[in-house]
């Protein structure tokens, strides 16, 4: 992993960084990190026979979709300010709140919340 890791840092160093600078060679070593770190997750689960990749897949996708909703919405609010910061983080939480519900993987709440109501109606 850690040659492949090399490999690909290298490779996207060598594209991104005369087009982008410092910010290419920052997202270079962001997406190596990311490959390493995907294929040492994947030789790890297959080692010990982890079936996690069927239950992390709807909460990535909605993490990947909430988080386009919040660079889109940095680029609509231009002026950088903690107001801004925090509507972006706002924008963020309930993109990604709406997805887990529309993807069911908050049906676990439903217990707690029952449990939550029938306590206060026996009250």
């Amino acid at each position: 992993a850690a040659i492949l890791g090399a490999i690909i840092n290298i490779v996207l160093n060598v594209f991104l960084i005369p087009s982008y600078g410092i910010q290419g060679a920052a997202m270079a070593t962001l997406l190596t990190e990311v490959a390493v770190t995907a294929v040492l997750f994947y030789r790890v689960s297959t080692y010990f026979k982890l079936a996690v990749l069927p239950g992390i897949f709807r909460p990535l996708l909605a993490s990947f979709i909430a988080g386009a909703f919040a660079v889109a919405a940095s680029y609509c609010l231009w002026s950088p300010s903690l107001i801004r910061q925090l509507l972006i983080c706002f924008i963020f939480m309930a993109v990604y709140l709406i997805l887990m519900v529309t993807f069911g993987e908050l049906s676990f709440l439903k217990k707690y919340v029952k449990k939550i109501l029938l306590h206060e109606l026996e009250e």
